[in-house]
């Protein structure tokens, strides 16, 4: 099987792939970065799954699963319902963890974006959703400040 694309060759052969640029220009260049790189995410995808570790902090936060659906207790008055695609799986490692798992790496993480923008990490308490990777750098609040003011 040959595929041409903005002057990109694309060969598979015997289970393996060839990628082929037919000119020097910095756009055919570009091109053949990003199909080398979808490529390996696809091949890895399907061998390793890629995958999110998510993690909600807070008096009250927690993650459960009913049905296909991810349920999430996030501090508002009303619980969150987030429909699981069939092409993702979602681990429940404890109330405050879950581990998005899935073969298409754009897929998991929009999808892990989706559930962090429900309740972003406020800076103050640290509490919401959030990636392991995360680092939270707190601020301090008025009363601290204060505090500290009148220990000099």
């Amino acid at each position: 099987n040959e595929i041409l694309l903005n002057n990109i060759i694309i060969i598979c052969e015997n289970d393996e792939i060839y990628i082929y640029y037919l000119s020097e220009n910095p756009l055919c260049l570009k091109f053949f970065g990003l199909f080398r790189s979808l490529i390996y995410n696809m091949i890895h995808g399907i061998l390793n799954k890629w995958s999110k570790l998510l993690i909600i902090d807070g008096i009250g936060y927690k993650f459960t699963i009913e049905n296909n659906n991810l349920q999430i207790f996030s501090g508002f008055s009303h619980n969150i319902f987030i429909i699981i695609p069939n092409d993702i799986s979602i681990s429940l490692l404890s109330q405050s963890r879950i581990l998005i798992n899935g073969i298409n790496k754009s897929k998991v993480g929009l999808f892990a974006a989706k559930i962090k923008g429900i309740k972003k990490p406020e800076p103050y308490g640290g509490k919401g959703i959030r990636y392991n990777t995360d680092v939270l750098i707190k601020k301090i609040g008025k009363k601290e400040k204060k505090t500290k003011k009148i220990k000099k």
